[in-house]
């Protein structure tokens, strides 16, 4: 069940928290530690197209799929306010999933860039963040969205604008809110 819950940053713990669009690592920076992502959205980013989403209770690792310190193959940067825990690998052993999850993901989201039109490639970024973090609302601005979904601002906005009209979705400052997932999951699926 979805709500719209406000982030809780954890006390007395060693975390990060960043707000949409801001840095966790640039790519080819050295000695960054990989992070468990325990709120929150972050997109691997190389240049101006993000490849690859991250969520809660997964793990982004600099060079993804891959038990390194760096260089980091992308930026790490934060698609929702997101709270992250660094984790050291010669201290953690990583499991087979830990590190499949990183590079499955920016297999997946090259895949969607690849195979999927904008509409298509936005339905897919919003229920994918919706379902990752468990709320309905994804709570960043269209220029973060654009760059997620590898799209100029004004055309994210046109469709949003469309979505918004045919009451699919609602839009705050900085917010939007699913109002039709089975809408939404129509467009990700080409049926619309």
């Amino acid at each position: 069940m979805m709500n719209d819950e406000p982030l809780r940053v954890p006390t007395g713990e060693n975390h990060i928290v960043r707000g949409p669009g801001e840095y966790f690592w640039q790519e080819g920076e050295t000695g960054v530690l990989p992070l468990r992502i325990s709120e929150g959205v972050v997109a691997y980013r190389r240049g101006v197209v993000a490849v690859g989403l991250i969520g809660p209770g997964e793990l982004a690792m600099p060079i993804p799929g891959v038990v390194s310190l760096g260089p980091a193959a992308a930026e790490l940067v934060a698609v929702t306010e997101t709270v992250a825990h660094p984790v050291d690998p010669a201290e953690t052993p990583f499991s087979e999933a830990d590190l499949t999850t990183s590079a499955l993901a920016v297999l997946i989201g090259a895949d969607r860039l690849g195979n999927m039109n904008l509409p298509r490639r936005l339905a897919a970024l919003l229920l994918d963040i919706t379902e990752m973090t468990g709320v309905p609302t994804v709570g960043c601005r269209q220029e973060i969205l654009a760059i997620a979904a590898a799209a100029r601002r004004e055309t994210v906005a046109t469709i949003l604008s469309d979505w918004r009209d045919r009451e699919l979705i609602h839009t705050r400052y900085r917010k939007t809110r699913i109002v039709d997932r089975d809408a939404l999951i129509r467009i990700r699926d080409g049926e619309e």
